[in-house]
């Protein structure tokens, strides 16, 4: 694209913004086409201007980050192009005798697509799902959404699973138990978008297992607990990071499993807690030996945009 200058004091300045009047008011142009080789091609494009979030800037980009629920304000539309994360809220560790499942992490939706108008754009953030004890399965957590021109949602992940209870399907799987089959990955994908969320981890010997992660499934407990799924990367912020770790099956007799990289809370061992995700929103909490599970996450919305 090219680049449009204005003469000002003498001096070729670059033109962020270019007005003409159209029935005696003054209006920003959105566009300047000029004919190249018999070609129309584009000489003058305004960059977008948003509020919402936390913003932040990084390598050209305008970023926007939602850890709670708002509006992404398109003030001036540029190209309407976007690049998006949407994850929702990690789930709860179970609590079993011995030991009980982690729960799954929230899931994660990454994409692309171009906004169509100026205006506000919903952002609704999913909440936590908290462990649980008395041998019950982990609360799920909570759909997080953005309603762009393609509405992306991020699913709450899976409880971990109790004694005789199942662990919970979501984004991504809780683990299970002994007597509680795993939870399954129900992400999809959107327009523009790839989902990413995997099964909880299955039980061998009567350790918990890890809740699903983003980029993986949740580790078989074995001997051990199951570790967490780990997350899916994404250099959206700038930086490459995982989002969506599952969280540690909890152990009697062995090793607690240990949340995935960047978030997941680990197991329980030994009539112990299990620890509630922590660092990254959107990871699951670990699972708890006769005792409360850990907390997950709540959820994350980041969108980015050339600036």
């Amino acid at each position: 694209m090219a680049n449009t200058f204005g003469k000002v004091s003498g001096t070729y300045e670059e033109a962020d913004e270019i007005y003409a009047k159209v029935s005696g008011q003054w209006k920003e142009v959105e566009n300047v086409y000029a004919k190249n080789s018999g070609t129309w091609e584009t000489v003058f494009n305004p960059v977008m201007t948003a509020t919402g979030g936390q913003t932040s800037s990084a390598q050209g980009y305008t970023i926007h980050t939602f850890n709670s629920s708002g509006q992404f304000n398109v003030q001036g539309l540029g190209d309407g192009a976007i690049e998006y994360l949407v994850m929702g809220g990690g789930g709860g560790g179970g609590d079993a005798g011995p030991s009980g499942g982690a729960g799954g992490a929230g899931g994660v939706i990454i994409g692309t697509q171009t906004l169509s108008a100026t205006g506000n754009y919903a952002v609704t953030i999913g909440s936590r799902g908290n462990g649980s004890g008395s041998d019950s399965r982990g609360n799920s957590g909570s759909t997080t959404t953005f309603s762009g021109n393609t509405s992306a949602a991020g699913l709450g992940g899976g409880g971990g699973a109790g004694t005789n209870q199942a662990a919970g399907s979501g984004g991504s799987g809780g683990g299970g138990t002994e007597a509680g089959s795993r939870g399954n990955s129900n992400q999809g994908n959107v327009s523009g978008g790839t989902g990413h969320g995997n099964s909880g981890g299955n039980v061998s010997g009567g350790h918990g297992g890890g809740g699903g992660g983003g980029g993986n499934s949740g580790g078989t407990g074995s001997g051990n607990g199951g570790n967490g799924g780990q997350g899916v990367s994404s250099s959206i912020t700038g930086s490459a990071i995982l989002y969506g770790a599952g969280g540690g099956g909890s152990s009697w007799g062995g090793s607690r499993g240990q949340g995935g990289q960047q978030g997941g809370g680990a197991g329980g061992q030994n009539l112990g807690s299990g620890g509630s995700a922590a660092t990254f929103e959107g990871a699951g909490g670990g699972g708890a030996c006769d005792a409360t599970g850990g907390n997950g996450k709540s959820g994350k919305v980041i969108i980015r945009y050339l600036s």
